[in-house]
């Protein structure tokens, strides 16, 4: 229709296979949801009795097992592209609100035709699934925000943990910045007293040799007058 309103949209898109009935038959679930769009909500559920009058309506070629990992592959072809420009994928929701009903169409465009892999038809979200949607979502968010919160705290404690460790490594480093200095001075000190006591046995040592020295001159000297003496003794006579 002329009049139709077009708009582009992220939507999400939730798969999920179960069992039905007491005969537990599988069922295809499928949600389709907007994260900008609290009350956008439309399912989908499909049997397998369901699923061959699809499978044949729509010429597919893959059994029940094996359709809801090929929506995925179809899904996962309209988020990449491909990486061809002359041919992509792309997703079409087409909605009717006079049937609170809506068609999913996964199509393939490219330069000669668009070409549908897949229609899938969808039933908007009634009041009471709304507020189960709505309330899990609550839920969801409730659970985000105490982990969130959760560990935000562990967080701050990991930081405050590490801020008193730090604290105790700066001031074990201020510790033994302390004891080098010490230490040092020290060796400084004992280096110099060991240095002045040196000097102190050298200079004791060097008047010890000049006292013996000058008692030998002394005794040289006076043993040298006494020869003299006795030369000029007998010299005389």
């Amino acid at each position: 229709m002329a009049d139709r309103e077009v708009w582009l949209s992220r939507l999400s898109v939730k798969i999920n296979v179960g069992t039905h009935g007491p005969h537990q038959h599988q069922v295809l679930h499928l949600e389709l949801t907007d994260e900008a769009d609290p009350f956008f909500l439309y399912t989908m559920e499909l049997g397998e009795a369901e699923y061959h009058e699809l499978k044949t309506e729509q010429s597919l070629l893959v059994d029940f097992q094996t359709f809801p990992s090929r929506i995925i592959e179809l899904l996962e072809h309209t988020i990449s592209g491909n990486g061809d420009e002359s041919a992509k994928f792309i997703c079409s929701l087409k909605s009717s609100p006079q049937t609170n009903e809506a068609k999913l169409f996964i199509v393939e465009t490219n330069n000669f035709k668009h070409l549908v892999h897949l229609t899938l038809r969808f039933r908007a979200g009634n009041d009471d699934a709304l507020k189960k949607f709505l309330a899990e979502k609550l839920r969801q968010f409730k659970a985000s925000a105490l982990d969130y919160s959760e560990r935000l705290y562990r967080t701050e404690t990991d930081l405050s943990s590490q801020s008193v460790e730090t604290e105790r490594l700066r001031s074990e480093l201020r510790r033994l910045n302390e004891d080098h200095e010490r230490a040092l001075a020290q060796a400084q000190l004992e280096r110099s007293q060991a240095l002045s006591g040196k000097q102190e046995e050298y200079l004791a040592k060097q008047a010890s040799l000049q006292r013996t020295f000058d008692e030998e001159k002394q005794r040289l000297e006076k043993r040298m007058d006494s020869v003299v003496r006795e030369l000029q003794d007998r010299k005389s006579t």
